[in-house]
């Protein structure tokens, strides 16, 4: 059975190591202090604690309070998407890797820790793909998962095409053995039922182009939409980030980009594209370089 491995965020200071191997049910076991904080402190490493005893709500609501502090940490958002996995939310685990990747797309561990969850969930292909991506992203840096070829796929002429999968597969008898390093120095070590394995592609969905307001003043979205529906594009979606981008970016599914292009040309300011694996659709990240041009065209 494969472990998972590098399961956070690199140069934490590790709490705690844990040993032996836990109960079928997901439980800890084997735990050893070398080292604490209080529960209170508002850290990422008083989370790793938290999420080192097994008490992700705890643990998350510490992530939390270091996001009201310090609203551009990629290393507390990891914390809360192995939190929420942890507790079955996969949505929110999900939601919360890509933010982590937003912020520090440079990050291999998180993409490592990303694609570890992705192939816990059954989602091999995802985990590939975003596996390609970080060999594209980064080329310098070693790989330790096999990455398979990536399929062609066309190009939409409207919204960005989302796949749809069906899971249809019993959980195997034999649990999933589990090693989940949340620093340097701590790691846990679960035995959890195997997850479902998903069932080919049957469906596609297309989905709205989305924008999303990553400046924090309010109606930057709304006023981008505004200004793009003058110029012949409507039936977009609007979004508030829970981050803040410094600059503007257009995530696109994989080999989607000439979306982006299309909706690059019709914007009044410079915007940088990107491809990703995990993207179900087209989402412009309004950045604060963006600010002086919709200034001026809302002036115009």
């Amino acid at each position: 059975m494969r472990s998972l491995i590098n399961r956070f965020a690199a140069g934490l200071s590790g709490l705690f190591i844990l040993s032996s191997c836990a109960t079928t049910n997901g439980g800890i076991s084997g735990i050893r202090p070398v080292g604490g904080l209080a529960v209170g402190e508002t850290s990422v490493a008083a989370g790793n604690e938290l999420v080192s005893r097994g008490q992700y709500g705890l643990a998350i609501a510490a992530y939390r309070r270091v996001l009201r502090l310090d609203p551009a940490s990629s290393a507390a958002r990891e914390g809360l998407a192995i939190s929420y996995e942890l507790l079955g939310r996969l949505d929110l685990s999900d939601r919360y890797y890509q933010e982590a990747l937003a912020l520090a797309p440079r990050n291999p561990r998180i993409y490592e820790n990303f694609a570890a969850s992705l192939r816990a969930q059954g989602r091999q292909g995802d985990a590939d793909r975003l596996m390609a991506d970080m060999r594209i992203a980064l080329p310098g840096e070693p790989v330790q998962t096999a990455v398979a070829a990536v399929p062609v796929q066309d190009s939409a002429k409207t919204a960005a095409v989302a796949e749809v999968q069906t899971v249809q597969a019993v959980p195997s008898a034999e649990p999933d053995v589990r090693t989940i390093q949340i620093s340097d120095r701590s790691s846990l070590v679960l035995t959890m039922p195997r997850q479902p394995v998903a069932a080919p592609v049957v469906a596609k969905a297309a989905r709205a182009v989305r924008v999303i307001n990553a400046v924090g003043r309010q109606g930057i979205a709304r006023q981008t939409v505004a200004l793009l529906a003058k110029r012949g594009i409507g039936g977009l979606e609007v979004g508030d980030a829970t981050f803040k981008l410094k600059r503007s970016r257009i995530l696109v599914p994989q080999r989607q980009r000439a979306q982006g292009e299309q909706l690059s040309r019709n914007l009044p300011f410079a915007v940088r594209i990107e491809e990703s694996a995990v993207a179900g659709r087209v989402q412009l990240l309004v950045g604060e370089d963006a600010l002086p041009a919709l200034r001026r065209a809302r002036r115009a």
